[in-house]
């Protein structure tokens, strides 16, 4: 049912600013790179940077 009404686009949502840092962190984040993701954290490689995983982006196939 709140997948009809929307609900669950505005708790994605509110999941996502949560997730970044709170509402100026999130503003701050999307002039420099433009989109906000989140997801769980799986990795961290020797240089410090952090790999995370979310499975509801969809990436696109190629089919030969």
């Amino acid at each position: 049912m709140a997948k009809y009404l929307g609900i669950d686009r505005i708790y994605n949502f509110w999941r996502t600013i949560k997730a970044s840092g709170g509402i100026l962190n999130s503003l701050r984040l999307t002039f420099r790179v433009d989109e906000l993701r989140d997801g769980t954290l799986v990795g961290v490689d020797k240089y410090g940077n952090k790999y995370y995983e979310n499975n509801e982006y969809i990436f696109n196939e190629q089919y030969n």
